[in-house]
């Protein structure tokens, strides 16, 4: 059953890079029909942001080289979303459907909880964890030479939105145990609700 109304949608990293996997595009269909014209707010989050982490499965430090935000607004427009930046609208077959105007656009890192997640850490620890960060103001916390941070960019989302009055947080992308996992870690230590629109998950295999 799709939503009637949405008060913030959080769809994460609907880009090119992901674009080549089988759940993909049917993942983003569905989102941009069904979820972007019923949201009030939608927050678009992306792997923008160059940084270096250490791959625990590789046994390596990695440096992720993002795509730009110009090649981000080029793939929503060549799946029928225009204007991001100014006047935002999904154009389909000659019809055009306004969406609403509080699009905020956020480059994100990945990697700030799986660090512990690859440690074995339950689900409740990390949580505690990381609500005794949002209280102390620490940026990052460290258990046996691993590290877990609290990203910026997440506390410009909790700043812009009304975690009192706004119940009805939908949450989308890929994938699903990777970026959205740690993602529910940082909503369920600042306290946000939330749910996860599986039919625009990817990455579920």
């Amino acid at each position: 059953m799709h939503p009637k109304t949405i008060d913030n949608l959080f769809i994460v990293n609907f880009q090119n890079d992901f674009s080549k996997l089988s759940d993909y595009q049917k993942a983003f269909s569905y989102t941009i029909e069904y979820l972007m014209p019923k949201a009030k707010n939608i927050y678009i989050l992306y792997n923008g942001l160059e940084f270096t982490y250490y791959d625990d499965e590789e046994e390596k430090e990695v440096t992720f080289i993002p795509e730009t935000f110009l090649d981000l607004i080029s793939h929503y427009k060549q799946n029928g979303i225009h204007g991001l930046r100014s006047t935002p609208r999904i154009v389909n077959n000659n019809s055009i459907t306004p969406l609403t105007k509080k699009i905020q656009i956020f480059p994100k890192t990945f990697y700030y909880i799986r660090p512990w997640i690859n440690l074995g850490f339950s689900e409740s620890q990390i949580i505690k964890a990381v609500e005794n960060m949002f209280e102390d103001d620490y940026e990052s916390m460290e258990i046996e030479g691993k590290f877990i941070s609290l990203p910026n960019w997440f506390l410009d989302i909790t700043d812009s939105i009304d975690i009192e009055e706004e119940k009805n947080n939908i949450i989308v992308g890929g994938k699903r145990d990777e970026c959205i996992r740690e993602l529910q870690f940082l909503f369920k230590a600042a306290n946000i609700d939330y749910s996860i629109n599986f039919n625009g998950v990817f990455g579920k295999d």
